[in-house]
């Protein structure tokens, strides 16, 4: 399914430890935003439907802000648990 960028949340909150023991991740995101801007996000994101705050990204929550940054309006996604 397709659905809007800005009808997605993002699913994981990593708290600032989780980043200060990876210093390379936004050398590892730009990589993945420049591959985007190329040729596109090439796996759907996996969402799940939240009855309160709607679809919830569980797989791709750097694809998405890539999207977002990039200007990109939608994006392919699957249901978690879904086909």
């Amino acid at each position: 399914m397709r659905l809007a960028t800005k009808e997605l949340n993002y699913g994981v909150s990593r708290p600032q430890d989780w980043w200060d023991n990876r210093p390379d991740a936004e050398n590892v995101y730009q990589k993945i935003k420049q591959s985007i801007s190329n040729e596109g996000i090439k796996n759907p994101l996996v969402v799940s439907n939240d009855k309160k705050i709607g679809w919830v990204v569980q797989v791709g929550n750097q694809r998405l802000r890539a999207a977002n940054e990039l200007g990109i309006s939608e994006v392919n996604c699957i249901l978690e648990g879904g086909k």
